[in-house]
């Protein structure tokens, strides 16, 4: 039960957690300079330890780890997959100080996401971290905790081109939380841009699509109808025209895909 199973996992996120963040550092390379040394294998075990104790806390609800937990959100790098457990943990307890940790953290994400998109043009190793899980988590959180602070940080993933090239699966999560985050005249200026540059691939319409629907944006109906009609995969096809059902009541005729003969997986930022 809780009584015993929340001061372990607080003990555990205490004695840990300093590990987890120098040993990740060491692994990843991130760290140069570290006295110590550290295996990938050490790394992985504190990581899931650490992953499995915020869990808990999650599941209780208990805040009792909070202040340990948002220290450790400032502290750990945004490739450490404990982050991912972390924040989510952080949006069943509810406690609203995880947001400007939250919003740190999604600064980073954003950086990463754009050295490594750069790196991958200039044939070089990236000089910040970055993972597309992590960042996915840390924008769900923010989305469930309505933080509309976010919003600027959010704008500038979607709004990111290197030589053509878009932030792919940021972007796919950055649909995927925008009704919680963006005002309606943002989210439409964020979603027409997706609608309208295939770079940003079909997972990313799929997610958009479904925004545009939650969030009842009748000036997307033009695009919806445009994408509805050049659909590459069923997937994009019910999305689309479910958004177009919930902003006008009226469910329209469903095309067949335009682009090939079976179905595309969409694959979201969540399941990669």
């Amino acid at each position: 039960g809780p009584d015993v199973s929340v001061p372990h996992a607080v003990k555990v996120i205490s004695d840990l957690g300093a590990s987890l963040h120098q040993a990740h550092g060491i692994v990843a390379g991130w760290d140069k300079q570290g006295s110590s040394s550290a295996t990938a294998s050490q790394r992985d075990k504190l990581q899931r330890n650490v992953s499995s104790a915020a869990w808990l806390l999650g599941e209780f609800q208990s805040d009792a780890g909070m202040d340990l937990m948002i220290d450790l959100i400032n502290k750990l790098h945004v490739d450490n997959l404990a982050m991912v457990e972390l924040a989510e943990a952080s949006a069943r307890i509810g406690d609203r100080r995880v947001v400007a940790p939250l919003l740190g953290a999604l600064a980073k994400c954003r950086d990463g996401a754009r050295e490594h998109l750069m790196s991958s043009f200039y044939d070089r190793p990236p000089r910040l971290p970055h993972d597309n899980k992590v960042t996915a988590a840390v924008l769900r959180t923010l989305g469930d905790f309505k933080a509309s602070e976010a919003a600027e940080i959010v704008q500038a993933i979607v709004f990111t081109s290197i030589s053509g090239s878009r932030l792919i699966s940021p972007t796919v999560a950055c649909a995927q939380a925008m009704s919680g985050i963006a005002d309606e005249q943002s989210a439409e200026k964020m979603l027409t841009l997706i609608f309208d540059d295939y770079a940003y691939g079909p997972a990313a319409r799929y997610e958009a699509a479904r925004t545009a629907g939650k969030m009842r944006i009748a000036s997307l109906l033009k695009s919806l109808r445009d994408q509805l009609d050049d659909a590459e995969s069923r997937a994009i096809i019910h999305a689309t025209a479910w958004a177009i059902e919930q902003i006008t009541g009226e469910a329209p005729e469903l095309p067949e895909p335009a682009r090939n003969e079976g179905d595309w997986i969409i694959r979201t930022s969540s399941s990669r």
